[in-house]
């Protein structure tokens, strides 16, 4: 029998969606998984291979932009319609619907109540938050969100502090599951170089510091950024890495090179803007990385995930502002032996927190208690 993960995105890489399809594959072995490639240039049915088994997935080949515009939202129309289709192809043997963002949850929710299955709602972000929606529309979607949130049989969210995001809703079950990483024995592999080296892999996109760290890295040449994703500051990366040493560019990245590439440096850095609403609530990938690999992190003041690193002191929180980064991350490599104490709790804090054992039984127990 089939659990179906619905995702609005390529899913290559997808870090939650791969952990957590690993995860489920323990006990559940026949996996589907539904995505959207909007660049069109993945294979459209392929088979994935994981730790715990492998897994199916489908991708709509409907090209699209991750943009608000007229074309993006026939796109997304347009992707309803295949997510609908295929979920009434697979009927017969489907026992369960995970969807994993807005962009998944409504068809989701038609079709588990249409098949009689459970619905899984995995919020990775809260959509009217996270994304530039106009105020014409915005009450709209919340309503939506709000009704799927209410219907689903276990809404998953990725920290406690998006509880509050939910204040409209009333969900039947509620499960925090944290954006930690699987347990990982990653060996770093760094060659001589003297200079420090700082690591962000993920979206590239205005309002995460990204174009304002090339130009500050542009002209440090005792430090060193490597820098990896994909979004619309993609080609601006590669430009920069082309035009200074101290910059490099890996474009996208497997999870298991993305942490083996973390494990080689000596921090990491999330620096989210806090004017952005959802922002408010991060809960990067990052943060847990730096935990398990017992790395610093430097973070913005007021984007959630700065009173976890400054209430567990694994970390420091800088404005949002180069200028503020590179003080601040100054005045963290001066201090060796306070590195050496993060390194210890972070390692200490990840084990007994936010290591993905605990969050994958709290996974595989929701899947327990609905089929």
């Amino acid at each position: 029998m089939t659990i179906a993960f619905l995702r609005a995105t390529h899913v290559a890489p997808d870090p939650r969606v791969e952990k957590e399809v690993n995860s489920v594959l323990t006990e559940h072995p026949d996996i589907l998984i539904l995505g959207w490639d909007r660049d069109g240039d993945l294979a459209r049915d392929e088979v994935l291979t994981f730790p715990n088994g492998r897994a199916r997935i489908i991708r709509s080949g409907i090209k699209s932009s991750y943009g608000a515009s007229l074309g993006t939202l026939l796109g997304m129309a347009l992707f309803q319609l295949f997510l609908l289709r295929q979920l009434w192809k697979h009927r017969k043997d489907l026992t369960a619907i995970h969807a994993s963002d807005l962009g998944t949850a409504l068809s989701g929710l038609i079709m588990a109540r249409i098949l009689r299955v459970p619905l899984v709602y995995d919020i990775y972000d809260y959509f009217v938050d996270s994304f530039s929606v106009p105020r014409t529309v915005a009450p709209l979607i919340e309503r939506i969100d709000t009704f799927v949130i209410n219907r689903a049989d276990v809404v998953i969210i990725v920290g406690e502090n998006r509880e509050s995001q939910l204040a409209k809703a009333r969900p039947k079950r509620l499960v925090v599951i944290h954006n930690s990483p699987p347990n990982t024995d990653v060996q770093a592999v760094r060659d001589a170089d003297y200079r420090k080296r700082f690591v962000y892999v993920g979206i590239l996109s205005e309002g995460r510091l990204i174009s304002e760290l090339l130009e500050l890295f542009s002209r440090r040449p005792d430090w060193h950024l490597d820098i990896g994703g994909f979004g619309a500051l993609e080609g601006k990366a590669r430009q920069f890495a082309a035009d200074y040493d101290s910059i490099t560019f890996h474009g996208r990245l497997p999870y298991a090179e993305t942490l083996k590439l973390e494990a080689a440096a000596d921090c990491l850095l999330a620096v989210y803007d806090p004017a952005v609403p959802n922002h408010k609530f991060s809960s990067p990938n990052k943060f847990y990385e730096a935990l398990m690999l017992g790395l610093p992190i430097i973070v913005a003041k007021d984007t959630g995930v700065d009173e976890l690193v400054s209430n567990h002191k694994v970390g420091a929180v800088c404005d949002y502002s180069a200028a503020s980064f590179e003080a601040t991350a100054g005045r963290l490599f001066a201090d060796a032996d306070e590195l050496t104490e993060i390194q210890l709790r972070a390692r200490t804090l990840f084990k007994s927190t936010f290591s993905w054992d605990i969050m994958e039984e709290r996974l595989l127990s929701i899947y327990r208690s609905i089929l």
